[in-house]
C-alpha cells in the first residue's frame, strides 16, 4: 500500500495520497482472506523487486516517480530496516524560492498540474531537461544519505526513462565531487509488476 504504515500493529497509517487514515489493514484483511497478511509500502516492495534483478549490487536504492515520490533501500536482498520509515518524496527543499516537498514539484503529479500533460505524452526535449533537474535536486540528496551502489528509477514518470534517463544522469554528475559518488542509474525492469514481485519475494523471506 502506498503511505505509512505501523507494521507492528497492521494499521496503515496514512495512505499518501488517498484521504484514509488509521485503517487496521492487517486484522480487516485477516478476517476476510481467512490467511497471514503482512502490509509493507508498494514502493519499498518494488525496489525488493527490482534489487532481485540486480544480484551485483549490494545496496540498491529504488525510486518510484508517480502521482507521489517514494521508495526504498534494500542491502543485500533485503529491504533495509534502518529505513523502512523513510519517505523520500517529503524532503524539504529549496525550489522556485520557497521551501517545498520534492513530490510537490517533482512527482507525476506536479508535472501534470504544471505541463498539462502526463508524462508519457511528452516528447519536448527541454521539458525533459527541466524535469530531470527537478529529480536531480531532490535525488542527489538521497544519494548522499543512503550511498547506494546502483539506483533504480520507476514509478509512472520513471516507466518514461528512456527519455530522460542520460539528462538525469548527467544532472546527478553535476553535483558529483570527492565526497560524492553518483552511481549508475536505471530504469526499471518490472515497470508493472514490480510490486507484486515484491510481495512473494517478501513473503518467502
Amino acid at each position: 500500500m502506498p503511505g505509512t504504515i505501523d507494521r507492528k500493529a497492521g494499521i496503515a497509517l496514512e495512505f499518501g495520497n488517498l484521504p484514509w487514515h488509521d485503517i487496521p489493514i492487517v486484522s480487516d484483511l485477516q478476517a476476510i482472506l481467512d490467511i497471514p497478511v503482512r502490509v509493507e509500502n508498494d514502493a519499498k516492495l518494488a525496489g525488493l523487486s527490482e534489487a532481485h534483478l540486480l544480484p551485483n549490487y549490494r545496496k540498491v536504492l529504488y525510486v518510484t516517480v508517480s502521482t507521489g515520490i517514494g521508495g526504498g533501500l534494500v542491502i543485500n536482498g533485503k529491504l533495509d530496516p534502518n529505513s523502512l520509515e523513510a519517505e523520500y518524496g517529503h524532503m524539504l527543499l529549496e525550489h522556485e524560492g520557497k521551501l517545498q516537498r520534492w513530490e510537490h514539484f517533482a512527482s507525476g503529479k506536479a508535472i501534470v498540474e504544471k505541463y498539462g500533460l502526463r508524462a508519457s505524452d511528452i516528447t519536448d526535449q527541454g521539458t525533459w531537461y527541466a524535469i530531470s533537474r527537478n529529480i536531480a535536486i531532490g535525488l542527489i540528496d538521497v544519494i548522499a544519505a543512503t550511498t547506494p551502489d546502483v539506483i533504480v528509477i520507476g514509478g509512472g514518470v520513471g516507466s518514461n526513462f528512456g527519455k530522460f534517463g542520460e539528462k538525469l544522469t548527467a544532472e546527478l554528475k553535476l553535483y558529483e565531487d570527492n565526497l560524492l559518488h553518483v552511481p549508475p542509474v536505471f530504469g526499471a525492469k518490472r515497470a508493472e509488476e514490480a510490486v507484486i514481485y515484491g510481495c512473494y519475494i517478501l513473503a518467502n523471506q
